[in-house]
Order: C-alpha cells, then structure tokens, then sequence
C-alpha cells in the first residue's frame, strides 16, 4: 500500500504491471470474460493511485503481465491487441519470457 507514494518521494521510474491475484494464486484466476479492456481497467486504476500519489506521469509504464495469471490464448491475445493499451498514454513493456 506505500508503493507509491515511496516511488513518488524519490522520482525513480515505476512498472505498474497486471495481474489477477497473488503469485501463489495467479494461475486459477486467470478467466477473463472482456480480457484487455478489464487489463486496462486494472492499470488505469492503478495509474491513479500513482498519480494521486505524486508519481509523475513520465515516470510510469504499463506492462499487461504476459504470462502471469493468463492463459497462453490470452497472452497472445493481448500481443495481438497490444495497441489498446496506448490509450493509457504511458510506455507498454512487454516482459516475455520461456514460461
């Protein structure tokens, strides 16, 4: 819960990335009914907090979480739809990996 007004105090960049439950739990959360809008719902609302925070909107990026409480359907789901995620107004990283 403190994450980010510390990210605010020092003016350090933040990755504020999706997913759907906890690491332990991730995996059986992972049923969307409308994948990337409530993908960019969930960063909106995060972006928020940030902001409201005093984190500076050229210091955050978005990363939609490939892999991490999805399906393989999903992730490439969201590589393929990855331009809805502009709106958001923030950079997009994409953390793939072997997974």
């Amino acid at each position: 819960p403190a994450m980010p007004s510390i990210v605010a105090e020092t003016g350090l960049p933040v990755v504020i990335q999706h997913l759907r439950g906890h690491p332990a739990t991730m995996q059986r959360a992972g049923r969307y009914k409308a994948l990337l809008p409530e993908i960019a719902r969930f960063l909106r609302r995060q972006i928020d907090l940030a902001r409201r925070a005093g984190v500076r909107a050229d210091r955050i990026v978005v990363d939609p979480g490939i892999g991490f409480g999805k399906r393989r359907r999903d992730s490439l789901a969201i590589l393929g739809q990855i331009a809805v995620l502009r709106g958001l107004g923030h950079p997009i990283l994409v953390g793939a990996s072997r997974k």
